[in-house]
């Protein structure tokens, strides 16, 4: 069954999606040498333009913002960029299953603390993105989406002339509103 109401071919969509997470984070700690691994919070906020070349494919381009907390108490705030391909599967005629992959870059702002000052970094690295989740067309012009999402980061930042290598890993509730045309 092909929904009438979007996901066919030369479909076009701009969205916004808005994730509150919970993540892992593995990151050097130019201090001890060692690898701090802690739980923190993390948000982001991307706006995205999709085209389905073909009926239920969808191939899409974000871009937005991501703040998260540091295993060292200092927050880093990124931009990204990135791309990435979902296939929808229809349920109804408003009621969609969605996953999608997708790969992108960041590169931010954070600080580290040093002898009671805080030095100014330049984190930056690439990410990848799962989602599965439920999108529910209000309309045929507007759909809102819910969907569970993991997302892995990988970077450097430099302090003190060191390069400080972390990993990040997050899971959590992602919500977007999409409009079609």
């Amino acid at each position: 069954m092909l929904s009438s109401y979007a996901v066919r071919s030369g479909q076009v969509a701009i969205g916004l999606g808005v994730n509150g997470q919970f993540n892992f984070i593995g990151q050097q700690n130019p201090n001890s040498g060692g690898f701090d691994a802690p739980f923190s919070l993390f948000g982001m906020a991307a706006v995205s333009g999709s085209y389905f070349p073909i009926d239920r494919v969808e191939v899409f381009g974000f871009a937005g913002g991501m703040a998260r907390q540091l295993p060292r108490g200092s927050i880093e705030v990124d931009g990204l960029l990135g791309a990435g391909a979902g296939y929808h599967f229809p349920i109804t005629d408003r009621v969609t299953a969605i996953g999608a992959v997708g790969l992108g870059g960041h590169v931010g702002f954070s600080t580290y603390a040093n002898a009671g000052t805080n030095e100014a970094t330049t984190p930056f690295g690439g990410l990848g993105i799962g989602r599965l989740g439920m999108g529910y067309m209000l309309s045929r012009w507007l759909q809102v989406r819910a969907e569970v999402e993991g997302i892995a980061t990988a970077g450097i930042e430099n302090y003190a002339n060191n390069f400080n290598f972390g990993v990040m890993f997050n899971g959590g509730a992602r919500l977007g509103v999409y409009a079609y045309f």
